[in-house]
């Protein structure tokens, strides 16, 4: 017998998710029964077989549809905790289902976290949260590397709160305006078969101080006493070029090198301050005659990092390293090996993940004990999170709330279905309702039909959609300020020149960002760049330097510009302002938009506030609601179901009476539904209005049959005439009871449709103790008047898929009830 893999019951379980967005096919339904009348009475778990269905709909008196945000794939939780053990994401095991520690979740921040190395001593404890939101990966002083994925927004996680559980979305391409940005920023930058880390399974002895010359650039400042370009390199064995040879003064500089010749040829690196680490081809030494010690060292390298050629200055601190040499069937990934002042490896530090790589190994080049391990993702790590995660549960959390503007005097509003076996309390419903009413069971049904013009439909799929438009504008600016009062920059060198190309990204990649400089300004400490923008965003890669692709001829000008302001070169000295091409007051009631084939003239519906439609992952686009005034909001699809990337839309503003073109785009995506019109809520009770067949009533308190037996919950009734069975959910009698009053009884019917007929006795109706034997039925001097309500719901049709029993629950006018399901695939 075959079973779902992991992978398939995470698919199971999107599949699921991904059905509550097909609303016209299929529709989801939480309903709620079986009433009972005491706090304490026993619930029978369901069994999974066909009795238990057709109870439940027997017993069940209110449906309300589920929709997709009522919906949430879950992951377990796993806390951050001081002095906690978490382990490294491991592509040969299943940690999601063995329960292994291997991301944690910070509750300072929200945020989700995956651990990329754990130092390889089992009892190294985690002790500092991880906290970046960036793309990069986050190394802790305790040697934990972390990387960030997501974070979980305030909403979701009250909405879908459960033990144990935290809540994860799937994002895609559309534009989004809350903290999903980040988490959509993380996906979109993993690249495919790229190495995120290299975990330390087993670590190995000390190293001496000529593997590791200047540790960490911690020592005292040293330099190289020279640098030589290579105008017209060759290329070395492994198709690596030489860049540069570098003199080192050993003697000077008081360091302790090799002794050894060619012992740093292929085995070690050389890693400057700045960023720029290049890869020992050769090395050859130089010896004071007359003392005999070595004075210089020098090296020919080939560069590592970053892969086009970087020229570093003698000014730089450098250190050489051990080379973590990494095979695989990928190309460019690059790491450094991190050492404790005892000479012992910490951690590898990922340069670049490369890309490409299905199977990779990493080893210290000079020494064989210390075992490493990369973790890479096939398709990019982080390309979907849910899958990193092994998301395999979706929760429903369901709010139902009763309708509080309900009057003693009326109890023909009780009808409403969010109020069927709601219990009333206050002195304006003493005596007219029982309040021992509670429910122990609800469910979940797939595709419930109702009858509509004498056809049956599946219930809750002709709900209307609001569905937001993009429009992506033309040429919009930003505003780049670089330098501040800690670091200022006054474009002294006339390094940006209007009309120069600014792009930022990392080597390797297409430009994350791409702007022409359209004017130059200056303050006190900033120069102040208004460019237009070209494609992209500006914090896509953050951390990364900004190249200036000059389009002039001098020669003078550096190809980057580099901020030493943090280690990394993260450019903290920069900021962005957007500012698109759209204004609030570009979009009113009285625009529209045309389209070319597929698009009917429609109504914009203007943003809330200015810019507030600009998203800093997509600055060039903007969102808009859109209405056909013919049709309501339009719906998320055009032709054969698909909507039209691409289609090119004319925003239309009506100007004294005439129309004005305002301003054109192309539609490049349409998001989910943000609002559901005609939610709908189904009650299953039959609502009676009942005359009083005799003289009297008992009391004032509880309705009783003429053998003084009380009418209470789950009492069972038989209508003479039509045959009709059902069982009392809710009794309602008015405040003066007489013969002429009126009694409202809510009844599940079990076989057929009840009826009346005024002033007959065949209308009347009986208790019963036994459906088969009609002889132990009591007169209850009851009769039809007329029916009030009647369910419009298809018994026993759709799927029902989930029984649960709990409670006893009380239903109270003042509550909202929340039904939340939990389940796994």
């Amino acid at each position: 017998m075959a079973i779902f893999r992991q992978r398939g019951r995470e698919n199971n379980a999107k599949v699921f998710l991904n059905d509550f967005n097909n609303s016209k096919d299929h529709s989801y339904f939480i309903s709620i029964g079986n009433s009972v009348t005491s706090p304490v009475a026993d619930v029978n778990v369901s069994y999974d077989n066909t009795q238990a269905d057709q109870y439940a709909w027997d017993n069940m008196f209110l449906m309300k549809q589920v929709f997709r945000s009522d919906v949430s794939l879950m992951v377990r939780r796993i806390d951050w905790v001081a002095n906690t053990r978490y382990e490294a994401f491991d592509i040969t095991k299943n940690q999601y289902e063995i329960n292994e520690p291997f991301y944690a979740y910070n509750q300072d921040n929200n945020s989700l976290y995956v651990c990329l190395s754990s130092p390889d001593n089992v009892n190294a404890l985690s002790q500092y949260a991880p906290t970046s939101q960036s793309i990069e990966p986050e190394v802790k002083s305790d040697n934990y590397i972390w990387k960030f994925l997501c974070k979980i927004n305030e909403l979701d996680l009250e909405k879908f709160d459960y033990p144990g559980y935290l809540p994860v979305q799937q994002v895609g391409t559309d534009l989004y305006n809350d903290d999903r940005i980040l988490q959509q920023n993380v996906q979109a930058n993993s690249i495919k078969g790229a190495i995120e880390g290299i975990d330390i399974i087993v670590q190995g002895g000390e190293y001496s101080n000529v593997d590791v010359v200047n540790n960490n650039f911690a020592s005292n400042y040293y330099y190289a006493s020279s640098i030589t370009f290579i105008e017209n390199p060759a290329t070395f064995v492994g198709g690596y070029s030489p860049l540069d040879v570098i003199v080192i003064d050993v003697e000077n500089a008081g360091i302790t090198v090799s002794t050894v010749e060619n012992y740093y040829d292929g085995t070690h690196i050389i890693r400057f301050e700045s960023g720029y680490t290049a890869l020992i081809n050769s090395s050859s030494l130089e010896l004071n005659e007359t003392t005999g010690r070595i004075t210089n060292l020098t090296l020919n390298v080939c560069n590592l990092y970053p892969e086009k050629y970087y020229r570093p200055s003698i000014t730089e601190k450098y250190s050489i390293l051990p080379y973590v040499k990494i095979v695989g069937n990928g190309t460019g990934a690059v790491g450094v090996p991190v050492f404790s002042s005892e000479y012992l490896i910490t951690k590898v530090l990922m340069l670049t993940g490369g890309s490409g790589y299905s199977y990779a190994e990493a080893a210290i080049s000079i020494e064989t004990t210390t075992t490493l391990k990369p973790v890479l993702g096939l398709n990019g790590l982080t390309y979907d999170i849910t899958e990193l995660l092994g998301a395999k549960h979706v929760m429903i959390s369901k709010k139902i709330k009763p309708i509080s503007n309900l009057s003693a005097q009326d109890p023909v509003i009780y009808s409403a279905p969010e109020n069927i076996g709601v219990v009333y309390n206050g002195n304006e419903y003493k005596d007219i309702v029982t309040e021992n009413t509670y429910y122990t069971q609800f469910a979940l049904i797939k595709d419930p039909r109702i009858i509509v013009d004498d056809k049956e439909v599946i219930a809750g799929t002709s709900v209307s959609e609001i569905r937001e438009m993009v429009v992506e504008a033309i040429d919009p600016t930003i505003t780049i300020t670089i330098g501040t009062s800690d670091a200022t920059y006054l474009n002294s060198t006339g390094f940006f020149e209007i009309g120069d190309i600014i792009v930022r990204g990392p080597e390797g990649v297409p430009d994350q960002f791409r702007a022409v400089i359209t004017n130059i300004g200056n303050t006190t400490y900033s120069t102040i760049l208004t460019c237009d923008l070209v494609n992209g965003a500006f914090e896509t890669y953050s951390g990364y330097r900004i190249k200036n692709l000059k389009n002039t001829t001098e020669i003078e000008d550096d190809e980057y510009l580099v901020f030493l302001d943090c280690e990394s070169n993260c450019s903290k000295s920069i900021s962005v302002v957007y500012q698109n091409t759209f204004s609030a007051s570009d979009f009113k009631n009285d625009d529209f938009m045309s389209g070319l084939t597929s698009f009917k003239n429609a109504e914009i519906y203007p943003p809330t506030g200015e810019y507030s439609f600009v998203n800093p992952l997509y600055p060039t686009k903007a969102n808009i609601r859109v209405k056909d005034p013919s049709t309501g909001f339009i719906q998320g699809r055009y032709v054969n179901g698909e909507y039209i990337p691409g289609e090119i839309v004319t925003s239309v503003k009506t100007v004294d009476g005439q129309p004005q073109v305002k301003s054109k785009g192309k539609l490049v995506s349409i998001g989910d539904p943000l609002q559901i019109i005609n939610d709908e809520t189904l009650g299953y009770c039959y609502i009676l209005e009942c005359g009083i067949d005799r003289v009297g009533i008992d009391t004032l308190y509880e309705l009783v049959n003429t053998s003084n037996v009380s009418l209470e919950t789950n009492t069972l009734i038989r209508q003479l005439t039509s045959g009709t069975v059902g069982k009392l959910v809710r009794i309602g009698i008015p405040a003066e009871t007489d013969a002429t009053s009126t009694v409202y009884l809510y009844v599940n019917n079990y076989n057929q449709p009840f009826t009346f007929m005024q002033g007959q006795e065949g209308a009347d109706i009986v208790s019963i103790d036994n459906l088969y034997n009609p002889t132990t039925s009591n007169y209850m001097g009851l009769y039809v008047k007329s029916i009030v309500y009647a369910p419009k719901l298809v018994k026993y049709s759709g799927n029902l898929l989930y029984i649960n029993d709990a409670g006893p629950i009380q239903r109270r006018l003042e509550n909202s009830e929340i039904i939340k399901l939990l389940v796994e695939f």
